[in-house]
Order: structure tokens, then C-alpha cells, then sequence
């Protein structure tokens, strides 16, 4: 609690040099071409063609250059984006299948034949047209940790033709790819040693936000709208990202 007293009365960054950079890379299909299952065996088409993956940069580019702004000042100035946009090396022509409920996700194996995870980059965000045929899949988006064969974190969003098109669509607090960027960064910090407590959006029973927000009020410090507002401006020091940047820069060396 005190250092959320202190952050509130300290000012915040401005100078994006001090902040820690994620390099960031986006991967959109350069088309769908896929067979997929239905939970009672039924056999559909999900196709998506080149021209209408056209869109996709673009709308992309607008979507994660909100987020970028949006990070840098609810965290303080303590994170910040580097974003290129790439189109996949191959057309998606599979998923996998999850048993139990017969929906579909982007497993490792089929995202490294989208793109090849490279060393340089610290989190890939897949973005998989959500018509055409698609099945249900996994959530409108996820995270995954590096696993198997895509030894690299990445978000994959499904994304229909409005959201993607809303310039902020998908840059909405506590949800969609900040509710997303903020199971990758507690993964970060893990790796990298923090031992503190990392409150979890997706925990079980009460959420986390609900019992610091409770305590917040106790104390009489002023409360945020939203969890993320608390979580990306507190929780980290700036210690701990000096310790994320020096360890990211030697990478890149």
C-alpha cells in the first residue's frame, strides 16, 4: 500500500527511453483455408481468401498503436511497445481440436507454421479472422506461455470485421489484449525472478482485483476504475524493470 501512495504523488515517466521495451510482433494469415470438426462429427469449411486479409494490417496497426499509448500511461511509464506487423509464411490450414468441448485453438505447432519464433522478439499476437466458416474456438482471445515447438510467448485474438475494424476494439481494460498482455507480463516476471504477490485476472471464486480493491478502500487510497489501472502502475517496481531491460538488451546484443 505504500507504494501505490507514493506512485500517487510521484510523477509519472514521459521519457519512453526509460521505460522497458516489448518487442512486439503481429502475425495475420495471408489466408484460411481449413477443415474443422463440429462437436457431433459434422465436417464444415473455414476459408478466408487473400483479398480479404487485406484489411488486416492496417486495422492491426491502429489497434496495437492504441494499446502502446494506452500501456505506457496506465503503467506509468514503465512499459512500452516496439510493434511490427508481418503476413504468416503459410495459409492456416489447421488448429487444434480441444476434446472435451470440440472447440478449436492455436496450438504451438500450428502457430510455427504461421511464423518462426525469432529470439529478438519477446511476444507474438496472432490475429484469426472470425468469419467465413470459422469454428468456435478457445475465448475471443488467449495467451499462451512459450511451449512445444513456439519456444515464444504469444496472444492470439478472434477477431470478427467490426472489432477489428474499431480502432480500439480490442484495447478495452480488463479485457481483451490487456486483460491478455497482463498474463504475459506476469509470466515475465516470474522468469525473471519477482516473488511478490502478481494478481490473476483469471483466478478462481473472488477475483484478485476484488480483495486489493477492498483493501485500497481500507486504506483510503483513491480506488481506479479498473484493475488494470492498479495492476500495470503497482505491482512492478521500477527496480524490477531496470532488471527486465539490462537482461533484454544483453539479448539483443
Amino acid at each position: 500500500m505504500m507504494m501505490r501512495y507514493l506512485n500517487d504523488r510521484i510523477p509519472r515517466n514521459t521519457d519512453l527511453s526509460k521505460a522497458l521495451q516489448v518487442r512486439v510482433v503481429s502475425v495475420y494469415p495471408r489466408a484460411v483455408s481449413m477443415e474443422w470438426t463440429d462437436k457431433n462429427g459434422g465436417k464444415h469449411q473455414w476459408s478466408v481468401s487473400g483479398k480479404e486479409m487485406e484489411v488486416f494490417p492496417d486495422a492491426i496497426n491502429q489497434q496495437v498503436d492504441n494499446w502502446g499509448r494506452l500501456l505506457f500511461e496506465i503503467s506509468g511509464g514503465k512499459f512500452s511497445l516496439k510493434h511490427t506487423i508481418r503476413r504468416s509464411d503459410r495459409e492456416l490450414v489447421t488448429l487444434t481440436r480441444r476434446e472435451r468441448d470440440g472447440r478449436y485453438w492455436l496450438s504451438p505447432t500450428p502457430a510455427t507454421q504461421l511464423v518462426r519464433p525469432q529470439r529478438e522478439v519477446m511476444l507474438y499476437i496472432f490475429w484469426l479472422p472470425m468469419w467465413g466458416g470459422n469454428p468456435r474456438m478457445v475465448g475471443g482471445a488467449s495467451y499462451s506461455g512459450p511451449q512445444g515447438r513456439f519456444a515464444c510467448h504469444y496472444i492470439t485474438v478472434h477477431t470478427d470485421r467490426n472489432r477489428l475494424l474499431d480502432p480500439r476494439g480490442w484495447v478495452q481494460l480488463d479485457r481483451a489484449l490487456p486483460h491478455e498482455f497482463w498474463h504475459y507480463l506476469r509470466m515475465l516476471a516470474r522468469e525473471n525472478g519477482f516473488k511478490g504477490f502478481m494478481p490473476d485476472d483469471d483466478a478462481p471464486g473472488e477475483p484478485d482485483w476484488v480483495k486489493l480493491k477492498g483493501e485500497i478502500e481500507k486504506q483510503g487510497l483513491p480506488v481506479p476504475q479498473y484493475a488494470h489501472e492498479e495492476q500495470y502502475s503497482n505491482v512492478l517496481t521500477w527496480s524490477f524493470v531496470e532488471k527486465f531491460k539490462r537482461r533484454y538488451e544483453m539479448q539483443r546484443q
